[in-house]
């Protein structure tokens, strides 16, 4: 009986050590999984496709985009689209058709949700 005690005690010490640790860990080091959260966001951001080509339409809902290679492709735009021009964000008004844009994207079951677009700056010439 003093040895089944013994066994427990030094289950529920090891047991209370490594929850102790894991709640001293510092925030953003592990996930659920055990990998590192920085290296899943890295990862999540690396996976998201992009596409550039030549703005055909744009209004406050969808941006349509006719790449070099292949028929034209239309994104949904929503609050968190974010638009820039080289490092300053701009709004979506300041973007017109036959412009330039590099676009990052989520796949969602129908459509392309825009969550980077990026007008490239105009070639000199």
């Amino acid at each position: 009986m003093k040895k089944a005690l013994k066994m427990s005690a030094v289950t529920l010490f090891l047991i209370s050590a490594t929850i102790g640790l894991f709640a001293q860990m510092p925030e953003g080091t592990a996930s659920s999984t055990g990998t590192n959260v920085k290296t899943e966001k890295k990862a999540a951001k690396a996976k998201m496709p992009s596409i550039t080509g030549t703005v055909v339409s744009v209004d406050a809902q969808k941006l349509t985009v006719k790449p070099r290679k292949g028929a034209e492709l239309v994104f949904v735009l929503n609050a968190e689209t974010k638009f820039k021009k080289g490092r300053k964000m701009i709004a979506l008004s300041d973007i017109s058709t036959a412009e330039k844009v590099s676009i990052k994207y989520k796949k969602n079951a129908e459509t392309n949700v825009a969550v980077t677009v990026a007008v490239k700056k105009a070639k000199k010439g």
